[in-house]
């Protein structure tokens, strides 16, 4: 007795002729391009999957147009939205941060980086005249800007935030970039040369 063409593995019908053929799922990697199921079973099987499928969550309905991300503040309507700094970039051109909570935040860095510029000030009118550069002995005259020829301050012991004069030394601003990136104090500099045996 000769094999049937294809078997159903599920409820066990079998195609004899190529019309019965027409009951299997289609898939052109199998053999007569039919799966070993039947249509009504790979239906019943689909059916078992989407059952128990979990459904998706759908898309949670904000009740507000912006939430500010540090005190909570939430927009729920258009003239609510003037209180949030503006962002074209952003949803309702509008950014996470309300104008309140952002200007906490940014007041101190602003007052951090004046003072920091006072200070650089203030230490410059205290350097001997003339300025020499403390790595290439060369005169410092140009006191402002970001060429390779301005000053730089230099720290002694590393310690960027002790503002004591005779820590800060001036510099150029090439020399001293040159110095940290590959000073022999700087512990990521890469060593050049034969390593030592010992």
């Amino acid at each position: 007795m000769s094999k049937p063409l294809r078997k159903c593995r599920v409820c066990g019908l079998e195609a004899w002729t190529e019309a019965d053929l027409e009951l299997f799922t289609k898939d052109g990697n199998c053999t007569y391009g039919r799966q070993q199921i039947c249509k009504k079973c790979k239906s019943q099987e689909v059916m078992k999957r989407r059952v128990l499928k979990p459904k998706t969550p759908s898309k949670k309905i904000r009740p507000y147009l912006r939430k500010c991300k540090d005190c909570g503040l939430e927009a729920k309507t258009e003239a609510d939205l003037e209180l949030f700094r503006f962002d074209k970039k952003k949803p309702y051109s509008r950014d996470t941060w309300c104008k309140e909570c952002f200007n906490k935040w940014q007041r101190p860095r602003h007052y951090q980086r004046v003072r920091r510029g006072k200070r650089k000030k203030e230490l410059i009118s205290n350097f001997s005249k003339p300025m020499l550069c403390y790595f290439c002995g060369e005169p410092v005259t140009v006191l402002k800007g970001k060429k390779a020829e301005s000053i730089a301050i230099h720290s002694l012991d590393g310690n960027h935030e002790n503002w004591d004069p005779p820590n800060k030394v001036p510099a150029h601003r090439a020399c001293h970039s040159k110095w940290h990136s590959t000073g022999y104090r700087n512990p990521k500099r890469k060593k050049r040369g034969k390593t030592s045996a010992f």
